[in-house]
């Protein structure tokens, strides 16, 4: 049956090959299919649940991070991903990805990062005693060279597990960081990292360590930046959701 919303926002979209999923913020996960035009709610443990994030793995299974903890949905079909979510001290999800080893990354609101194995068992929970800005995490991304980037309230943390121990480097004022409430998260061709902030856009030079920073003054939308809303093209473009639209733009002509 078609499904009516008429005061619930947004909060992520992805296609799973066959329909588009939409993340709601205060009614689930709406399966739409754009051929026939009917949308239909897949059912959450709770029917107003919001949904924050998706995110599609190698064998096409979409992870859903949401309010109250983990689900996936392969073929057609949602289950909640109990044995990963009772491992969790946190169960607002809102960053998922996995790394080079296949793990799955799960990024919590207020718990930090927790990491599982094939066999959804916790292998590591990385918190700000670890090394990480904060405790909450807007959005993870996994970067050309394998390493996790996470987006926090208090700046943006890089984990590099590529080595046979963790590195962990944060990123905040001291490292020309304009705004530490940070959004999402992308790398461009060139290896440089784009982060969203409440105020605007900043870029990473990975060779210098340092940030420049782009804002209204610069043509960028005024109003928050959206929580893990990025995308890349197969151009270079990038894309960045915001309160006020979308903001896309090619690195290199910046």
């Amino acid at each position: 049956a078609p499904f009516h919303a008429p005061n619930s926002q947004i909060n992520a979209i992805i296609h799973t090959g066959k329909e588009l999923l939409l993340g709601m913020s205060d009614a689930g996960v709406i399966s739409f299919n754009p051929k026939t035009n009917q949308a239909k709610r897949l059912h959450l443990t709770k029917g107003n649940e919001a949904a924050y994030h998706f995110y599609k793995d190698k064998e096409q299974k979409i992870w859903i991070g949401a309010e109250s903890g983990l689900y996936s949905y392969l073929n057609g079909s949602i289950q909640k991903e109990t044995e990963i979510s009772t491992q969790m001290n946190d169960l607002s999800v809102y960053g998922i990805c996995t790394d080079h080893q296949d793990r799955l990354w799960i990024g919590s609101y207020g718990g930090g990062i927790f990491i599982f194995n094939k066999e959804k068992q916790l292998e590591y929970h990385i918190s700000d005693e670890s090394g990480l800005c904060d405790n909450s995490i807007f959005h993870l991304y996994k970067d050309s060279k394998g390493r996790i980037w996470a987006a926090t309230r208090e700046g943006v943390t890089c984990l590099d597990n590529t080595h046979p121990t963790l590195k962990i480097q944060s990123y905040g004022y001291v490292q020309g960081l304009k705004d530490v409430f940070t959004r999402a998260i992308s790398e461009d061709k060139q290896g440089y990292i784009w982060v969203s902030t409440t105020k605007g856009l900043s870029c990473l030079n990975p060779q210098s360590g340092r940030f420049a920073n782009y804002d209204y003054r610069d043509g960028i939308p005024e109003g928050n930046f959206s929580y893990g809303s990025v995308c890349s093209t197969n151009d270079g473009t990038l894309y960045f959701g915001s309160l006020n639209g979308v903001c896309y733009f090619q690195p290199e002509e910046i």
